[in-house]
């Protein structure tokens, strides 16, 4: 059997996204991802930027966003591969529009390539241009394999034409050291939401405001932590403070958080609500990676069941409401006791299980390619 060796190219600070939020998003996912890939094979890693001075001082490899200097950077590291690496390598790229170029040049030279899709952005809204999907769908097309975030994103990849196989799932990163949360110190049940703010595409915490009033007990609270527009902001802070003079269980915003901070700050809660609208189309594709970090802080998680979460291997460690009256839910929260609670032991069995099945996935592989 070939001996197995993998490239993986993700994500350094002031990577691919224009906004902070996001760079940390790939950062995170990029640095769990490398924990997982380490465990399957010889390993190395390079982490690219698109951001020329921070490339400079970090070492990292830069590929502008431009289309001539991103095909110039593309053949750049095509050169750099041919003359330090052999064709065994297996090149496991974290997806990005950034190798619009790089993909196809990868097999153009025989290497093999595993795409980590853990959206599809067309559909997620974020780039709804016919040129983007079909973009996209090359990118799919072109690809060996797939590390997939869930099942609800495979057909988007078949869309394609593609039959890569599917070596594992990656739902997003358990950031590490896995905490224990403190549940025990205070009687009341305290819920908290993290992410977007957006009272149009993502109604998460609009959401939340729903539940409080449906609980109306104040033996629960409910804290929101997020960034966001300025209006979308501002009407949440006004819907708080009307549904505060209504309801027994109280909410509060308490602004955004870096991601560092937001992780230690999770233990002081009980349950994470992973929760967004029925309708909202990126739940038919996009896993929503809090459910993650939630669970890296010892939190009960509650979500949504959209498609992405139905179809998720390890929905059972979790719990998925499917009513959007949030009946279900309600009747689950009622019920909940924090003695059935077991902290971060779901934590510690999620990651066991993602790198058992990844390098099993990648065992297959290369036992098919021998």
């Amino acid at each position: 059997m070939t001996k197995l060796k993998i490239l993986y190219i993700g994500f350094a600070d002031q990577g691919q996204f224009a906004d902070e939020r996001s760079t940390a998003a790939g950062i995170a996912q990029s640095i769990y991802t490398e924990s997982v890939l380490c465990m399957c094979a010889d390993f190395r890693s390079l982490r690219v930027s698109n951001n020329k001075r921070a490339s400079l001082n970090n070492g990292y490899f830069f590929v502008p966003t431009n289309w001539f200097g991103n095909l110039r950077a593309s053949f750049g590291l095509i050169k750099d591969l041919l003359f330090n690496t052999d064709r065994s390598e297996v090149v496991v790229l974290y997806h990005s529009f950034l190798w619009i170029f790089l993909i196809p040049l990868l097999r153009i030279f025989r290497f093999r390539v595993v795409l980590q899709v853990n959206e599809i952005f067309y559909n997620a809204g974020t780039h709804v241009r016919l040129a983007h999907k079909l973009l996209e769908l090359m990118m799919f097309r072109f690809a060996n394999a797939y590390i997939v975030s869930c099942n609800a994103t495979i057909p988007f990849i078949r869309a394609s034409g593609s039959n890569g196989s599917i070596l594992g799932e990656i739902p997003g990163p358990l950031v590490q050291p896995f905490l224990k949360n403190r549940g025990y110190l205070w009687d009341n049940i305290r819920l908290v939401y993290a992410g977007v703010i957006d009272n149009i595409k993502n109604q998460g915490a609009f959401i939340a405001l729903e539940l409080a009033a449906k609980l109306n007990n104040s033996r629960f609270e409910i804290d929101i932590f997020g960034f966001g527009d300025q209006k979308s902001i501002s009407t949440l802070e006004s819907k708080i403070n009307v549904l505060n003079k209504m309801t027994m269980t109280k909410v509060s915003f308490k602004g955004a958080l870096k991601p560092s901070e937001l992780t230690e700050k999770l233990t002081s809660y009980d349950i994470g609500l992973a929760i967004q609208g029925f309708s909202a189309s990126f739940g038919a594709s996009s896993f929503p990676s809090k459910i993650l970090h939630y669970l890296s802080s010892g939190l009960t998680v509650v979500a949504t069941g959209t498609p992405a979460v139905v179809d998720w291997n390890s929905k059972d460690i979790i719990f998925v409401y499917r009513k959007e009256n949030l009946d279900d839910l309600v009747e689950y929260l009622n019920i909940y006791s924090k003695k059935t609670h077991i902290g971060t032991s779901k934590a510690y069995e999620l990651d066991i299980s993602i790198k058992e099945k990844i390098k099993k996935g990648f065992y297959d592989f290369v036992c098919r390619l021998s």
